[in-house]
């Protein structure tokens, strides 16, 4: 077992459990625990969210600690005080959450995707 972080994207299931997300219905921050594996990471995720009152909705980015890319340089102070709580049942976020980027998903018809555009075929 060693610490894992993870991007994760999550959904309050309550108004009350809103305001620990940054007063959202959804949000995306990172979390902390201590896990054996990437199937282990987000089944333990998962399962601690749903006792907190919230849905996982996805793991954007995960890995150990050690190897972690969303670090940033002022993560390592709180790091020393949060490290000593992480375990493996419920996960402790680092830092804020965050908004969840928007995507549209608006259809288009083939005519419009291909106008001024050259032949595929000769």
């Amino acid at each position: 077992m060693q610490h894992w972080i993870g991007l994760c994207h999550l959904r309050a299931r309550s108004t009350e459990r809103e305001k620990w997300i940054g007063g959202r219905a959804e949000a995306v921050g990172r979390l902390l625990l201590l896990a054996g594996s990437s199937d282990d990471f987000r089944n333990a995720v998962r399962d601690g969210l749903r006792q907190q009152g919230y849905d996982l909705l996805g793991v954007l980015e995960a890995g150990p600690l050690a190897e972690a890319s969303i670090l940033k340089a002022k993560d390592h102070a709180q790091l020393a005080q949060i490290l000593p709580r992480v375990g493996r049942e419920l996960p402790i976020p680092l830092g804020d959450f965050g908004d969840v980027a928007a995507t549209s998903w608006t259809e288009t018809d083939w005519d419009s995707l291909f106008d001024d555009a050259t032949p595929l075929w000769a």
